[in-house]
């Protein structure tokens, strides 16, 4: 077999072709697209919702859905401010809309549902402007991943090296307090 028969050929049809897209001659629905689309998205590691520029949920995977008790299909439509996180969390997300630019917020705390009686958990908050046709941002797409273990094992480790410098100066302090007691006891 030559070398371009081994490479896959993806064709992009026009505005009247455009439900559907090619690999070779295998035509791929919009319908096919939008179910491997789903199942990467459910299982990519990470909450993921778009939202649109009045910050209602446009799509969601599984996990985000999940976090809140919920669907993904319950949660498209509704509004982003039905869901109190953090009263600051929609300002965020106008003033990301409004620069057009994407951003990153590292561990930023998420209260979890009062019935799951888990408290606070953190999350790596990654925000991406989705640009329109006129070139200002359409919505956003929201990406959060979980980082509270590692946060409690940083904390863990902190700690440890706290206890570990503390027992240090107590070695030190104790081979000092024997060498004066030893010269006392011992006079030259």
């Amino acid at each position: 077999m030559g070398e371009s028969e081994n490479k896959a050929e993806w064709r992009v049809y026009g505005p009247a072709e455009a439900s559907r897209f090619t690999r070779g001659s295998e035509p791929i629905s919009l319908q096919d697209t939008d179910r491997i689309l789903s199942k990467i998205l459910d299982n990519a590691g990470m909450q993921i919702a778009l939202v649109d520029r009045d910050l209602s949920y446009l799509r969601v995977n599984g996990p985000y859905a999940a976090f809140r008790g919920l669907r993904p299909e319950e949660m498209k439509g509704r509004g982003f401010d039905e869901f109190p996180e953090d009263p600051d969390t929609p300002e965020l997300l106008r003033e990301v809309l409004a620069s057009s630019e994407p951003r990153f917020f590292p561990a930023r705390p998420l209260p979890r549902s009062e019935e799951s009686g888990e408290g606070v958990t953190y999350w790596d908050w990654t925000l991406i402007p989705v640009h329109g046709t006129n070139g200002r941002p359409d919505g956003l797409i929201l990406m959060l991943r979980e980082v509270t273990d590692r946060l409690e094992a940083e904390q863990a480790l902190a700690k440890s090296r706290e206890q570990l410098l503390q027992a240090q100066k107590m070695e030190a302090l104790g081979v000092l307090v024997a060498g004066v007691a030893h010269e006392i006891n011992n006079p030259v």
